[in-house]
């Protein structure tokens, strides 16, 4: 099923954005008798951000913007995507850009590490918006703290190979 035909409590869940529970509550909310008066109106999105799981404005960019967004052959930097969705806020993005330009490690990459995002949540911003990168290394281009341009995806401050390094392996580096 593409995107396009999703249904946003199943784009948010793939998103990692809220659970399945988190969905059957909201449902059962939705549909219950006795709160037909109150919240049989309510769209999902509206009762899920009542109980404060997830932001309005996100549940709105993905149930309004998502789709046309993911059909358009241009694309905008990853952190616009997720402003608009009210993931990160501005000055959420201006640390990330400030520590990038320390540690060259990539924008998503450092979102997660810093706690601003989950896994799941940039893998699925990757894997539609920018489907090529999404296998990428999260290292730039070097270690500053080296100099030494990554010519043979060996890294020997990451030990290992950077085509599929782990997070947790980013994460033991930057601290470091």
């Amino acid at each position: 099923m593409s995107i396009a035909q999703k249904r946003i409590g199943e784009i948010l869940i793939e998103a990692d954005l809220v659970s399945i529970p988190q969905i059957n509550v909201a449902l059962k909310a939705q549909m219950d008798s006795h709160n037909m008066r109150y919240m049989g109106y309510m769209r999902l999105g509206e009762i899920l951000s009542m109980r404060g799981w997830i932001k309005q404005e996100t549940v709105d960019f993905f149930a309004v913007d998502w789709s046309n967004l993911i059909q358009q052959n241009y694309r905008k930097p990853l952190g616009w995507y997720l402003q608009k969705s009210k993931l990160l806020e501005e000055e959420d993005i201006n640390r990330i850009l400030e520590e990038q330009k320390i540690i060259e490690i990539r924008f998503g990459t450092l979102a997660v590490l810093l706690g601003y995002l989950e896994k799941t949540t940039l893998d699925f911003f990757l894997m539609y918006l920018f489907p090529k990168e999404f296998n990428v290394s999260p290292i730039k281009r070097y270690h500053k703290r080296y100099y030494q341009p990554i010519t043979d995806n060996a890294c020997g401050f990451c030990s290992g190979d950077t085509s599929r390094i782990a997070v947790a392996d980013i994460a033991s580096a930057v601290k470091a």
